[in-house]
């Protein structure tokens, strides 16, 4: 069977119940059947909620009342049933139960209604979500909580967009970009960016304008000095062997500036904490 052509019900319930038995994982039930894991992962999910009719191939949506929308979140979020039994009981999927919780805690009763209109979000709130889950800010259900994007699937298409094309652009904008591409950098350069942004409570958006780099080069060198140090921030492609060839005070010069970008953070957080508790302290006096 070719990936990416329709499968019939019959080619769908062979993979999933092999894959069900446990004779085979999902990786190479997926290279068998020439198709992916998330595919197989999906039909599996939509079998053990709905059974065979879940890999029935649908005409249209399904459509839900606002009725039962509204019933099944209470009784998921009030622990009378959990999302698993709550989707094989409506006949829905798993994914749809949580796209329900997840609009009714962000927008409340309004979220569960139909909607009436394409609703728009603007290159500020999609260049924030998709750098928030590149940097690893959430998943991408928390993601769409945080802000407010209707589903994971819209979220996914954003990211894939930007990861071909390194950009989005506002209409009528003339082409202008909000999102920042990557450039090359010194030694210098990179130490200096990772204690900005180290100092700056990780603030990768923050970073990425004041220095004119990307999300993935700021979020990669923080992750290569906290796993290495300094030596881990070295460019060993082509012929960049000067880098390497730091002297030891120079290092230790710049040793003090991560540890003192570093202090710098933890003293932040401790004035977090300490505003923290005297709320806490506020809220139990009254």
């Amino acid at each position: 069977m070719a990936r990416g052509r329709t499968r019939t019900l019959d080619e769908k319930l062979e993979i999933v119940k092999e894959c069900l038995i446990g004779e085979i994982s999902v990786r190479k039930c997926a290279r068998k059947y020439q198709t992916t894991p998330k595919t197989i992962n999906k039909w599996m999910q939509r079998y053990e909620t709905q059974g065979t009719k879940g890999l029935t191939p649908c005409i249209e949506k399904k459509t839900y009342p606002f009725e039962t929308k509204i019933l099944a979140v209470t009784e998921c979020l009030n622990g009378k049933t959990s999302k698993g039994d709550c989707a094989r009981k409506l006949g829905a999927s798993m994914t749809a139960v949580t796209s329900w919780i997840r609009l009714y805690e962000t927008r409340g009763i309004e979220g569960l209604k139909a909607k009436t209109e394409v609703r728009r979000y603007s290159v500020e709130v999609r260049a924030r979500a998709v750098n928030d889950y590149l940097s690893g800010g959430g998943s991408l259900s928390n993601i769409c909580k945080k802000y407010d994007i209707s589903s994971t699937s819209l979220l996914e298409k954003w990211i894939k967009r930007y990861n071909s094309h390194g950009t989005f652009k506002e209409r009528n904008s003339g082409g202008a970009s909000t999102m920042t591409k990557g450039r090359n950098t010194t030694l210098e350069e990179r130490i200096e960016i990772v204690r900005y942004c180290i100092a700056n409570n990780k603030d990768y958006g923050k970073t990425v304008k004041q220095y004119n780099v990307s999300y993935q080069q700021v979020h990669g060198w923080v992750g290569k000095y906290e796993g290495g140090g300094i030596d881990s921030l070295v460019d060993r492609r082509g012929k960049r062997k000067d880098e390497s060839q730091m002297t030891e005070v120079e290092k230790l010069r710049a040793q003090i500036k991560l540890k003192e970008a570093e202090n710098q953070r933890l003293q932040m957080e401790n004035d977090l904490l300490k505003k923290l508790e005297e709320i806490e302290r506020r809220r139990s006096r009254s």
